[in-house]
């Protein structure tokens, strides 16, 4: 344990799915598995098809048309956000991430920043109090290569939808 170390997107998902319980990962989410570079039950795969199947996650579209995860990626404070945000919309419902914020809190994130929801929910939640500490260690990763785009969120989503984004799929 590092507690000034990074965190991977695997090591993220995991977190997730533990604070949830570690709640069973079936054969039948396994199955489904839709990333060539996650394997159930080995390293951080249980906790990404938990994050996949409760709709905090989808992945990204590599160069050769594959859905992955990229879960030894280091996360971003956006992926951070957008997915708390999911998880607590999918277990309170949208009443417990709404703010009566209506403009941005954070100098770097613009008003028109599809994440902006998730942004003003930690910054409501307090959550991003912590996040602000952080940032020198999750800074915002650079524009990403063409294979692979970073998880968004839209203010329309609701708790049943996965809006993080794929190269080929219309960011929700």
């Amino acid at each position: 344990f590092d507690p000034n170390g990074s965190c991977t997107r695997g090591e993220f998902c995991t977190m997730l799915w533990r604070m949830n319980g570690k709640p069973e990962v079936t054969q039948a989410m396994k199955d489904a598995n839709p990333f060539k570079d996650v394997t159930p039950g080995k390293g951080h795969g249980n906790g990404i098809l938990w994050c996949y199947n409760q709709k905090i996650i989808t992945g990204m579209t590599n160069a050769k048309g594959e859905r992955v995860f990229n879960s030894t990626g280091k996360i971003t404070r956006t992926n951070m956000v957008v997915m708390l945000f999911k998880m607590a919309k999918r277990t309170y419902g949208n009443d417990a991430v709404a703010t009566t914020l209506t403009a941005s809190p954070f100098k770097d994130i613009k008003d028109t920043n599809k994440n902006l929801p998730a942004y003003k929910w930690a910054y409501a939640k307090k959550i991003s109090e912590l996040m602000v500490a952080a940032a020198k260690d999750y800074p915002e990763a650079p524009e990403k290569p063409a294979e692979e785009k970073p998880e968004v969120i839209d203010a329309e989503s609701t708790p049943a939808e996965d809006s993080s984004s794929d190269s080929k799929e219309e960011q929700k």
